[in-house]
This record gives structure tokens, C-alpha cells and sequence, in this order.
């Protein structure tokens, strides 16, 4: 997509109070301290942020893919609000340098992150290669590893194809105020971009979302061509619908779990004119099984002769 990179000041982007685990919202105060900020709220450790920070497309693509997979639950109504910690899992190795080369941008050290993985049982013997897979390609730390560090999913027969071989990883850091500092991050740079239109960022976000959360479902057989921003939170599922018609897609259907009888929501895309939009920003190119399938549902049209 070629977007240059750009200088974000984060005092832009901080959140009007931290979230807690328990109680009551807190204030937070910033301190300048030359190219830095301290950020001070009581009960809590300080924390030391870079002023200013570059963004780059991979960036973008880090905080579409971290609104997919990464853990933003808050519910101010139960007793423990949130974990406290910052989460994300994912099973290509992509996805997970780029949402922890954001992380440092951030001052989380890879060597701080502490990890989990899940495994298909068809996979179980390898655990041991699976572990040094993603030691090896994500520099975490192997004594960073939780102490139920393997949870085992699936049956012999069903598993996801293409990406489960070596499992899911699933890392961790805990903190309180930047977990509240990170997701308002996301969720504000997202809307701003979202208001100024300025579509080729949008897209990059739009991409790691899709990398993480998206589908698309092509059987030629049975003229389907469908594809599939899911999600079940509201909040991020109208701001994939508010970024997708910025690009300028015309015609997306909202499908609904109780109607469909489905786990997740979606937000839905059948016809070739807003495909090709997407193809033209590269929303569907992160994954390499994601984008051919989506070439291969492209080049259908002119195999069946349809202009």
C-alpha cells in the first residue's frame, strides 16, 4: 500500500482514566521528562513512554490484527473489570511480530512477555518443535513460559487446516495502566483515521483485522463468494463497517447469532464490485492461505464468463 511512516505524540492518545481491575476508574497525571513521559497513578507503577512515536503500515496492521485477537473485555459491572493484562494470540508467525514489534513501541520488551500455547490433540506429539518454533521465530523467553502452559484442543479428525501444525500462541503482559493506555490507543487512532478518510491507512488496519478475524468462503460449485469480517463486540464491529464504506464498499450485510444460529456476528460481502475494492487496498493480503483463496474466488468470475 505504500504508506510512509508517521509521528504520532501519544499525550494525543491517552485515555481520560485507567481502568482498574476493582473499583472505580483512576485519574492519572503526565509528567515531560525530555523525549519522554512519565505517566503516575496512585496504587499503580509508573510508566515511561517514548513522546512521540513512528507509525508504520505494519503498525496499522498491528492494531487491526490486536481489535481481532487481542484482549479488549471490560465490564465495569462485575467485581473484576478486566485480567489487567495485555493479551493477544495468534497462530501465524506474521501477525505475532508485528503486534509485538507495536508492544515495544509501547516499552514492552519481547523478554517480558509471558506465553501459552494451544495445540490440536493431531498435533501433540510435536509440542516440543511446535515451542521451539515460536521461541525461535518470536523471541519470547522459554522461562517465560506459564506454569499450565498447554491446553490441547480439538479432536484426530477436525482441526484448522493450513495453521494449527505448530498451534497458537498466546502472549501476556501485565499491567493494569498500560493495558487501559494501549487499548485507548487503538480504539482512538482507529476513529481518527476512520473521520479524516484517509483510506489507505484505514485499510492496514482493515488488513490485520481481516487477518485475524476474517474469512472468506468460496465454493464455486455452489456460486458462493463470500467475504467475512466477524466479530461478537459492537463497539469494533460498527468500526470495521464505518472503515469498510470509507473505502467505499456499497453493500455489506449484517448477519445476527440468534437469526443464524451462528457463535459470531458478521459483517458480510457477496458482491464482485466491492471485492475488487478490497483487493485494490490489499485488505485480504496479510495471510497467504486468506489471499489465495480470495485470488482464486476472483479469477472465477472470468472462468464463468461474468463481465
Amino acid at each position: 500500500m505504500g504508506i510512509k511512516p508517521f509521528i504520532l505524540f501519544l499525550e494525543d492518545y491517552l485515555p481520560d482514566e485507567i481502568i482498574p481491575r476493582q473499583g472505580k476508574g483512576k485519574t492519572f497525571s503526565v509528567e515531560n521528562e525530555g523525549v519522554f513521559l512519565k505517566l503516575v497513578c496512585t496504587g499503580m507503577r509508573p510508566l515511561i513512554l517514548n513522546k512521540k512515536i513512528v507509525i508504520t503500515e505494519r503498525d496499522l496492521q498491528a492494531v487491526g490484527l490486536y481489535l481481532a485477537e487481542g484482549q479488549i473485555y471490560v465490564n465495569p459491572h462485575n467485581k473484576v473489570h478486566h485480567s489487567g493484562e495485555i493479551e493477544f494470540a495468534n497462530s501465524d508467525v506474521y501477525c505475532m511480530n508485528v503486534v509485538c514489534d507495536l508492544l515495544e513501541k509501547f516499552s514492552v520488551k519481547r523478554s517480558d512477555l509471558s506465553w501459552k500455547m494451544d495445540i490440536n490433540k493431531k498435533f501433540l506429539e510435536r509440542r516440543a518443535d511446535a515451542c521451539n518454533h515460536w521461541i525461535r521465530r518470536v523471541k519470547i523467553r522459554p522461562e517465560k513460559q506459564r506454569v499450565k502452559w498447554l491446553n490441547v484442543t480439538g479432536t484426530d479428525r477436525y482441526y484448522t487446516p493450513k495453521t494449527s501444525k505448530n498451534g497458537c500462541l498466546q502472549v501476556y503482559y501485565y499491567s493494569t495502566f498500560l493495558r487501559s493506555i494501549f487499548i485507548n490507543f487503538c480504539f482512538k487512532l482507529f476513529d481518527e483515521l476512520v473521520e479524516n478518510e484517509e483510506k489507505k491507512k484505514i485499510a492496514a488496519i482493515l488488513s490485520g483485522y481481516f487477518a485475524g478475524d476474517g474469512n472468506v468462503n468460496f465454493n464455486i460449485e455452489r456460486w458462493r463468494r463470500e467475504v467475512s469480517f466477524l466479530g461478537n463486540k459492537t463497539q469494533i464491529i460498527e468500526r470495521i463497517r464505518k472503515g469498510l464504506k470509507v473505502l467505499g464498499l456499497g453493500r455489506i450485510k449484517e448477519t445476527f447469532p440468534k437469526r443464524t444460529k451462528a457463535h459470531t456476528k458478521a459483517l458480510r460481502i457477496y458482491n464482485r464490485k466491492d471485492f475488487e475494492i478490497l483487493q485494490k487496498y490489499g485488505v485480504i493480503d496479510v495471510v497467504n492461505y486468506k489471499r489465495n483463496k480470495f485470488q482464486k474466488m476472483l479469477k472465477s468470475y472470468a472462468r464463468a464468463g461474468v463481465a
